[in-house]
């Protein structure tokens, strides 16, 4: 795993980053909260613009070895005012990996009352924006999101919780049945719809 997407919603961009060199040999929950004790203002609101979303998958995400699979999502959670990391099985981590991808950092928050979508591939990273999902069930964006690019598509999802930044929310992710795992704790999901993805 070789790059960095860093996402900013307030300028609406995206850019490919090389990994820092202390940072190669660290991924998981590692990772993310190294990224976020480094780069978020202990004090800022965990609902704000200030806090960052960081993904990362396990360094054996991507090979052959038993429970590799795993997605660690961290921030500063709107529920203990620390750094909280949840960790998810599914197809996300997988992806990742595949993709080289060692971290995905989500920072900012959009300055239109809008909601994007972020569509991550071999190319990088592109938003969008995105009004067909909103208000949907994660079941259904799931359904929606394969419908438009095929069983193979990865999808992490906040629903209706998240999108209202309910601070127990979580981020749902899709697994290999199209069904659902979740980063089921520290309100990951509100930080998420904090940044309107």
């Amino acid at each position: 795993m070789d790059r960095i997407i860093r996402v900013n919603l307030a300028e609406l961009s995206t850019r490919i980053e090389e990994v820092p060199s202390e940072w190669a040999g660290l991924g998981g929950r590692a990772l993310t909260s190294t990224i976020v004790a480094r780069e978020v203002p202990p004090t800022c609101h965990a609902l704000g613009p200030s806090n960052k979303l960081v993904f990362a998958p396990g360094l054996l995400s991507g090979t052959a070895a038993s429970n590799s699979g795993r997605l660690s999502a961290g921030a500063k959670s709107p529920l203990t005012g620390g750094i909280k990391e949840s960790n998810v099985g599914g197809t996300a981590a997988q992806m990742f990996a595949r993709l080289g991808i060692k971290a995905l950092i989500l920072e900012g928050v959009p300055k239109a009352d809008r909601w994007y979508g972020l569509r991550i591939d071999k190319e990088g990273a592109t938003l969008q924006e995105e009004q067909e999902l909103v208000g949907l069930g994660n079941f259904a964006v799931i359904e929606a999101l394969e419908a438009r690019y095929g069983k193979k598509t990865g999808v992490l999802s906040i629903g209706p919780a998240g999108e209202f930044r309910l601070t127990s929310a979580n981020i749902s992710v899709k697994d290999p049945s199209s069904k659902i795992r979740s980063h089921g704790r520290g309100g990951l999901g509100a930080v998420m719809g904090s940044k309107r993805i």
